[in-house]
């Protein structure tokens, strides 16, 4: 090889060596990004301007936080029930804060009764609804069937559940808190704390803080009228 044809030889590898670390960098770049992405949830707005974090379980989207919206979804107003007895015989939509108290919502969000849930207008954001029951037969079985569900899906730790919060890992970060309900026949306000309680569209489901069982059937409200006035949490999958 002459020193012309040399000299071309090791300019074109030196290009090469260019062109190949220009595309490492790129690539560790986009890497980068996505692996950025993976780590901060993608999040949703409601129609009050609420943002909540979400969460991929399997092949399902669910919110990771309790609903706190306090409109329809066209706009329309869910009235605020603080009257215990108003609250029990309304056959319409209300909400509530658990013990009327505003900064409860902050942490553990609103409390509905069934006729909320259940409305026309929705109540869920835009490209989300109310789970139903078969939905929430995915989501346990998926986590392993109903002894050991709650347990990963309760938030870890005594933060919020009391003591002992029994097979709590928050491994998905679903990050269910123990919000309590509002009782159907009297108003009053209950199990903050210790179990956390949830619609579906045919009923509701429970989590102890001393289990790792998902309960069923707390209420059969599309069965019986008494149910409709509870008042209980709210968790919307993605359409």
């Amino acid at each position: 090889m002459n020193i012309l044809n040399a000299s071309r030889f090791r300019n074109n590898n030196y290009r090469m060596k260019g062109i190949l670390i220009i595309f490492v960098i790129i690539g560790g770049f986009t890497l980068c990004i996505n692996g950025c992405k993976s780590k901060n949830p993608a999040t949703i707005t409601d129609v009050d301007g609420n943002i909540y974090h979400t969460v991929t379980i399997g092949t399902q989207v669910w919110m990771a936080e309790n609903l706190k919206v306090t409109k329809y979804r066209n706009g329309d107003i869910i009235p605020n029930v603080k009257d215990t007895v108003q609250w029990c015989y309304l056959p319409t939509g209300t909400y509530c804060n658990y013990e009327n108290n505003p900064q409860n919502t902050t942490v553990y969000g609103l409390l509905y009764n069934w006729y909320a849930i259940t409305d026309s207008r929705g109540i869920a954001p835009k490209g989300w609804h109310i789970p139903t029951f078969e939905e929430l037969e995915t989501l346990v079985s998926y986590l392993g069937g109903d002894t050991i569900a709650a347990g990963k899906l309760k938030e870890a730790g005594t933060g919020h559940w009391l003591y002992p919060n029994v097979g709590s890992k928050g491994k998905y970060n679903f990050l269910a808190l123990p919000g309590g309900y509002r009782h159907y026949m009297d108003g009053t306000f209950h199990a903050r704390g210790s179990n956390g309680y949830w619609w579906t569209t045919t009923q509701s489901f429970e989590m102890y803080s001393w289990s790792e069982r998902l309960y069923e059937y707390f209420a059969n409200a599309r069965n019986v009228y008494d149910f409709k006035a509870l008042g209980l949490s709210v968790r919307c999958v993605k359409d």
